[in-house]
Parts: C-alpha cells; structure tokens; sequence
C-alpha cells in the first residue's frame, strides 16, 4: 500500500493486491486477490 490513500468505509482490499499512491476507494468498493492499481486511481462501487 503506497502513500496518502484513502478507503472509505466499507471498502475491502482483499489478499495480495497493491495500492499505488493517492488511491480512493470510495464506500463499499472492493478489490479481489491479486488487483494491482496504479497512482491517483479512484475506484466507486
């Protein structure tokens, strides 16, 4: 998990992923096992 993220509540980040910088993952998103994201990604369920 890199730096300055945000996850909101809810959100799950289940095994082996990576979070890049300054990520969002807003209320209720979900990442599966091995999902990889870059920087300044914003994901919304």
């Amino acid at each position: 998990m890199g730096n300055d993220n945000l996850l909101m509540i809810n959100a799950h980040v289940a095994h082996d992923c990576t979070l890049g910088d300054r990520c969002i993952l807003a209320n209720n998103a979900t990442l599966a096992g091995h999902v990889s994201l870059d920087d300044f990604v914003i994901i919304a369920a």
